[in-house]
């Protein structure tokens, strides 16, 4: 069905803190929906921190269709994922739906702003997650979160969270019941087309010397103080703990300031020959890493974690995951069906349901098999491009009629 009419020539702006190719969740998020409004007719325009890693540096994500483009905009300070950009209170004022992946600091301001001079542009927000941190970070978290949110979500015509569950336990559960009727569920997405099962890559054995009888634990997701929760040294502390009869080689994908951190407790637990960081992996190979693993995990530590898009890129190559039982991921980890959900920060959990699954091979199959059952019906591109679709057909129809 197509669900925008030609001739009124809506566009659509993403505004998102991060985008391809940094690695991370709100980012591909960001990427896919692009990918899918254009497909439905929509002209789209990203826009995104031109963050100093990324200047001069060439951008493949950013030619994808003749209906995106992707302005990478210089802020007048950056630290982290947070940037200064007043550039977008003009910016976007030429648009007519306005979609926010929150959270953005402090970018929200600008895009409040232009909401209240322009009361007839719409504006989505995707909420997807809390803002938590530590030290002063959680400090300045709360604050922004005490004035900022309420505004966004009283400013919001649609809000997509990716779970129920999530936004029940989130920040948003404080306003819930008044905002009820605006809010929809939209799942993150898996390129089903892109992530299938297939044979073990035979390049990629012989690249890091793996053996036959190796079993393989993979983690995949940023190393950067952004991605503190993710759980890594649980899991390098996790894989430590297995019994001795185990043959494993722990696989983790990612770079970032916490790498050397991870690096040396692998060898103060005396596992550094068991475990290998293969630094950030293309896109493209991916699937090629998921179809090497026994077993896909994601340990995170808060509800900084709050779907866990490679559960489902992991799922799609019809592998079994273990990961932290969080609202939102337990959304999409069936216990005991399509993996395992175990308690956050429990490295002897961990390590018993790592076991588990590395020694049943059955158990791994039908595991991988439930979760291939479960993406493709909830969590395919196709699926979620239905649904988004319906959605915005609505958003249209109330703006025009």
């Amino acid at each position: 069905m197509l669900v925008n009419d030609p001739k009124k020539n809506i566009r659509v702006a993403e505004v998102t803190p991060v985008y391809p190719p940094y690695k991370g969740g709100i980012g591909m998020v960001a990427f896919e929906n692009a990918k899918a409004l254009s497909s439905l007719g929509y002209a789209v325009d990203v826009f995104t921190p031109m963050y100093g890693s990324l200047k001069g540096a060439a951008h493949p994500y950013e030619n994808v269709s003749n209906n995106i483009s992707v302005r990478r905009v210089r802020p007048l300070f950056e630290r982290g994922n947070a940037a200064v950009v007043p550039q977008l209170a003009w910016l976007l004022s030429s648009h007519d739906i306005i979609h926010l992946h929150y959270p953005f600091l402090d970018a929200a301001s600008g895009v409040l702003l232009v909401k209240t001079g322009w009361k007839k542009k719409k504006l989505v927000v995707t909420y997807h997650m809390d803002l938590v941190g530590r030290g002063l970070r959680a400090f300045i978290f709360r604050l922004y979160t005490a004035c900022i949110l309420p505004l966004v979500i009283k400013m919001a015509d649609v809000i997509f969270v990716t779970s129920f569950d999530y936004a029940r336990a989130s920040h948003l559960k404080y306003y819930f019941s008044k905002i009820e009727k605006k809010v929809y569920e939209l799942p993150c997405s898996v390129d089903t087309d892109h992530f299938f099962p297939k044979e073990k890559s035979q390049a990629l054995l012989q690249q890091y010397s793996l053996k036959p009888d190796e079993k393989i634990i993979l983690f995949c997701g940023g190393l950067d103080t952004a991605h503190y929760f993710k759980g890594v040294e649980n899991l390098i502390a996790s894989a430590a703990a297995l019994p001795q009869t185990i043959t494993y080689r722990l696989i983790i994908i990612g770079d970032g300031y916490l790498k050397p951190v991870y690096q040396k407790r692998a060898v103060e637990l005396g596992i550094e020959g068991r475990v290998l960081f293969v630094g950030s992996v293309k896109h493209e190979m991916l699937p090629e890493y998921y179809n090497l693993a026994d077993c896909v995990a994601l340990p995170s530590i808060d509800s900084s974690e709050a779907f866990g898009i490679v559960l489902i890129e992991a799922g799609a190559c019809g592998k079994p995951v273990i990961a932290s039982s969080l609202p939102g991921v337990r959304s999409v980890v069936d216990h005991g069906k399509n993996g395992f959900l175990v308690t956050p920060n429990s490295i002897h959990e961990l390590a018993e349901k790592l076991e588990c699954i590395l020694r049943d091979q059955t158990l791994a199959h039908h595991m991988g098999q439930e979760g291939l059952a479960k993406v493709q019906k909830r969590y395919s591109s196709h699926a979620v491009r239905e649904k988004l679709s319906n959605i915005m057909t609505s958003l249209n129809e109330s703006n025009y009629e």
